[in-house]
């Protein structure tokens, strides 16, 4: 497929992967329906994206921050920033530093699981992401809003490494070095995605209630807490160091009279964020989803 020409439907971008393992990913994909295109990892193929957004981006880290700054610069350009990612790596600080974006969808170990990748395909493209909603709205917020959502895009994946590192030393978490960086992010970095964007547009928060599949995500979240063996109140604690964390990143950047307001908005998006993630774990307990069986 030419680039810049419109990519079909369930069209699956693969941007830098090796060449033997593009062969064979190519016609995988298209034995499986899924329409290809191949592009280099570079910060023009953003551009290029952006013309023509495909349903699913597949991309390999490699060695360089290359693949990194590419996620980020796809999840600050709102033509690209809806589009899931997901990451191919066999170097774990990578996969570390790929699931800290928002834009991740999901990060594969290198050799990866060919079973793994359909149902992460499948996964990403069954489901119009909440990034694409959001979006398709008219856009009228105060330019001091749009500011902090677009610093707190462009600087998502540091702001999550913060926040493990900070939550780590809180308890419970500081007593369960057994869960590692990867579990302790998994669908918070999506989460924070999506509330940012909230932010950003100064839609009402209830829209965190509403929309199919930011509950996903909150479900997740609440069902890989609750595998893990933590109690509900650790959800809450992890959220409120998300807070203190977002708010100490945008002290920094903005001017204090603006940022009452934006720290205003910002933790009535974080308590419904708080509340439904708190309901859901509380429904998934009701149902007898103990840390054994909410993994089954």
């Amino acid at each position: 497929m030419e680039h810049g020409r419109r990519h079909p439907d369930n069209a699956v971008v693969l941007v830098g992967i090796q060449r033997d393992i593009q062969d064979l990913l190519e016609m995988i994909l298209q034995d499986a329906g899924y329409p290809t295109a191949s592009y280099p990892l570079d910060l023009a193929t953003v551009a290029s994206l952006a013309q023509a957004p495909p349903s699913v981006i597949l991309a390999e880290t490699g060695t360089s921050a290359a693949c990194l700054e590419f996620l980020d610069a796809l999840r600050s350009d709102p033509p690209t920033a809806a589009i899931p990612v997901i990451v191919l790596s066999s170097i774990e600080p990578m996969q570390v530093q790929a699931q800290a974006a928002g834009n991740v969808y999901a990060v594969l170990a290198l050799p990866f699981d060919l079973d793994e990748l359909e149902r992460a395909l499948a996964g990403a493209i069954a489901h119009t992401p909440f990034e694409a909603r959001i979006a398709a709205q008219p856009r009228d917020a105060d330019p001091i809003f749009t500011q902090a959502a677009e610093l707190l895009l462009r600087e998502q994946r540091s702001l999550m490494l913060d926040w493990v590192q900070q939550v780590r030393q809180v308890e419970p978490f500081r007593s369960r070095p057994d869960i590692s960086t990867r579990a302790f992010l998994n669908s918070v970095p999506r989460i924070l995605h999506a509330l940012v964007l909230v932010l950003g547009h100064q839609v009402s928060p209830q829209v965190v209630e509403r929309d199919d599949d930011l509950q996903q995500r909150f479900r997740e979240h609440a069902q890989t807490r609750l595998q893990q063996g933590l109690a509900v109140d650790a959800v809450i604690r992890e959220y409120q160091v998300l807070r203190n964390v977002i708010t100490a990143r945008l002290e920094r950047e903005l001017p204090a009279q603006p940022l009452q307001a934006v720290a205003a908005q910002l933790n009535l998006v974080l308590d419904e964020a708080m509340r439904v993630t708190a309901v859901e774990y509380a429904r998934l307990a009701s149902q007898g989803q103990t840390p054994e069986s909410a993994g089954s």
